[in-house]
């Protein structure tokens, strides 16, 4: 089987097996869950047997094939700061590593149950194999907790043989991936192009056409910023925002702009719908505040569609690193509203430079954040052997 030139190798008789450990996996959809799905359809154009371990949305332990991948969700009996607590999650993981008998473990962090568990699986374990660790994020809404799980952490990414990380900004300024950056390869997060084709929302497609609004979508929480973003459009007044997406702090954004007659909630929209908005809006506003926003996929997915952004500078985070400052759209300093709000001016009145980014912006997203790129890195990160022309 082929990948853009790149052929994997059968070990003898048998296929290679990879474990993907992940919080919670497709149907249910979030930043992580969408990089193990992505993760794992580039595995299955290669016929490697892949299984996937993660939480369940309810309290009993499900086997269950999710287009063709074998997935064991764990039940969960309750959550505690976001963490959910599974029920004999040990016993179901050696279980799964005696039945599966992975080559490759590939756990996203951050999971901390997960990770203690998996350590002390190995510890029993009596077959030496690879573990890869996918960074996405510093424990950071949770600090009170890393003085109990720093050791686990540490550990695991002493023990492990390759760390996947999102960003060289991410990577650079994590004090807990520092003293491991031999270890680190760099793999952004993936826009899947042909999947917006297949539903027939090309980006370059002629019908659609730019409108004056701005335009968010996400969940709404803390982080993201949002009262930012609100405060921006109190003061564009002739400028429409459209505000995607639901979540606990909706309520009190809704509130905040009470007397705005320039905001509108559009809610939660489908697929379909999101892409339309993102190729039909002037401006995407990407207000996040803190480092939680380790990468910004949505805003990726904006500038695939040839939208501008702006967002703030977060030090530490990938988001500068996704939308490039003066190339794809405007990098402010955090919390400048005013910064932000002349950023998304100057994309409403300056045509030349919006069509001008908004070219930067697909190009740099289809070419830095695709398949290819990466599938090359986790070959990379997984020690596979590969040769060039021939087939297995």
């Amino acid at each position: 089987m082929t990948f853009k030139g790149v052929i994997l190798v059968k070990k003898g008789a048998n296929m290679l097996r990879v474990l993907q450990i992940v919080p919670y996996y497709p149907p249910h959809f979030g930043g992580i869950e969408q990089v193990a799905y992505d993760i794992s359809e580039c595995l299955k154009e290669h016929s490697v047997e892949q299984t996937v371990l993660c939480y369940s949305k309810g309290r009993s332990l499900r086997k269950e094939v999710f287009e063709g991948v074998s997935v064991f969700r764990v039940g969960v009996v309750a959550k505690v700061w976001s963490q959910a607590i599974p029920m004999h999650y040990k016993k179901v993981l050696e279980d799964v590593l005696s039945e599966r008998d992975p080559d490759i473990i590939h756990i996203h962090l951050p999971n901390p149950i997960a990770t203690c568990y998996l350590l002390l699986s190995m510890r029993k374990d009596k077959k030496k194999r690879k573990i890869v660790v996918h960074w996405h994020s510093d424990i950071i809404r949770q600090a009170w907790l890393m003085p109990f799980y720093s050791p686990f952490q540490k550990r695991m990414l002493s023990i492990c043989a390759g760390i996947i990380a999102t960003s060289e900004n991410y990577a650079n300024y994590s004090k807990y991936l520092k003293p491991f950056r031999s270890k680190i390869t760099i793999i952004p997060n993936v826009v899947d192009g042909e999947k917006y084709q297949s539903l027939g929302l090309d980006y370059n497609q002629d019908y659609y056409e730019r409108k004056d609004f701005v335009f968010f979508v996400g969940v709404h929480r803390k982080y993201k910023g949002l009262e930012y973003l609100i405060e921006a459009a109190r003061r564009l007044p002739s400028r429409q925002f459209i505000i995607a997406g639901n979540g606990p702090e909706t309520n009190k954004l809704k509130k905040q702009a009470r007397y705005l007659h320039n905001v509108r909630f559009v809610g939660s929209v489908s697929e379909q719908d999101k892409c339309k908005y993102l190729r039909c809006a002037r401006v995407f506003a990407f207000p996040s505040i803190t480092k939680n926003e380790a990468f910004g996929l949505a805003l990726a997915e904006a500038l695939y569609f040839g939208l501008p952004a702006v967002c703030f500078d977060i030090v530490g985070s990938g988001v500068g690193w996704v939308n490039q400052n003066g190339k794809t759209g405007f990098v402010v300093p955090n919390r400048d509203v005013g910064a932000f709000v002349a950023s998304i001016e100057r994309l409403f009145s300056d045509d030349d430079l919006f069509t001008r980014f908004s070219q930067n912006a697909h190009d740099w997203v289809a070419e830095s954040m695709n398949r290819n790129v990466l599938w090359s890195g986790v070959v990379k990160v997984y020690g596979i052997q590969s040769i060039q022309g021939e087939e297995y």
